[in-house]
């Protein structure tokens, strides 16, 4: 996480003070880029804390793993550089899951986010093609859902029993900053609209711990360990952009 940061802060300031306007062509007054993507993520639940590692339920929690995700995101570019990004994504875990030693448990998980955000970018020419740079830090809202199908017994979540042939859904919903790196290489050839294809990598962290609730009620789950929302994602995203030329 410390190397990303750096990473992210280093590109960051050589974009600021090393892209100049030179870099930027002149024609380009504003910038309007919307992006579909599809790609994959390694974010999840993850305890907040230890005390309650015993408690029968909790190992019904911990990182989700990887997910396949699906997403829509804007970009407005300014000439002076200044970007401004917005997003809302789906991630879905591929296949059921089997949580812990509670086999008679089928559960599968699904997350929905929504993010806006600032940053930085850079439009390069070279030798009449073009290549988009972008960093930006953005502040978001993520809601994981986990249902659980149970074919028998009484398993737990948290002091929730969960009855034999019955289905339960519980929610989780976290504030989180998202750090983003997006290189694109619009398709321009003298027209105001264009094609962009794109790759983009970047870091989710939630800001704070997180509850558990079941969904047919709003109940909140108890003698659950709250949890935090973190990990790395990867996209690819093909989309339409506009300019407008000064």
């Amino acid at each position: 996480m410390n190397n990303f940061i750096f990473a992210f802060f280093t590109l960051f300031t050589t974009l600021s003070f090393g892209g100049t306007n030179d870099s930027i062509p002149e024609f380009y007054k504003l910038g309007l880029i919307l992006n579909g993507n599809v790609g994959i993520q390694n974010s999840g639940n993850y305890n907040f804390t230890n005390s309650n590692s015993q408690v029968q339920g909790q190992d019904l929690l911990g990182t989700v793993g990887q997910s396949g995700e699906l997403g829509l995101e804007f970009l407005f570019l300014f000439k002076n550089g200044l970007a401004i990004k917005g997003d809302i994504h789906n991630s879905r875990l591929l296949g059921s899951d089997k949580r812990g030693s509670q086999l008679q448990l089928d559960g599968s998980w699904h997350g929905t986010g929504k993010s806006i955000g600032i940053g930085y970018h850079a439009l390069v020419r070279d030798s009449g093609s073009y290549f988009f740079l972008s960093t930006n830090l953005s502040f978001g809202s993520f809601t994981s859902k986990w249902n659980f199908s149970n074919n028998d017994g009484y398993p737990k979540f948290g002091d929730f029993v969960i009855g034999p042939e019955s289905q339960e859904s519980f929610i989780s919903n976290n504030y989180y900053l998202d750090i983003n790196i997006l290189a694109g290489f619009p398709l321009i050839k003298h027209r105001s609209t264009f094609i962009n294809y794109s790759f983009s990598i970047g870091y989710r962290q939630s800001v704070h711990s997180s509850n558990w609730t079941r969904e047919v009620t709003n109940e909140r789950i108890n003698n659950l360990n709250n949890t935090l929302m973190m990990g790395w994602y990867v996209k690819f995203s093909l989309g339409i952009g506009f300019i407008s030329k000064t």
